[in-house]
């Protein structure tokens, strides 16, 4: 399977890509939501190196901990390539 960025480049594991948007999170229950939205729009911007590929072709970037405020803590989030450049 080709894994491209949003803009058509290869990407593999390894690379750094920069997080360029959020996932529509619409069909997620509301607390599931409420949850997941602050973490990637923090993401939004910032680069991360991706760890591995689901097999549905997205990316898993490492694991980052966002270090204060209400949500503090460690996570490892999955994106689809188009989010990425």
């Amino acid at each position: 399977m080709r894994r491209k960025d949003c803009k058509g480049q290869n990407i593999s594991i390894g690379d750094l890509v920069r997080v360029v948007g959020v996932p529509d999170l619409s069909r997620l229950s509301d607390r599931i939501r409420k949850e997941s939205e602050p973490v990637f729009c923090h993401l939004k911007g910032k680069y991360k190196r991706i760890r591995s590929f689901n097999d549905i072709g997205w990316a898993e970037e490492i694991e980052f901990r966002i270090r204060q405020g209400k949500l503090a803590g460690l996570y490892t989030v999955w994106q689809a390539q188009n989010l990425q450049l």
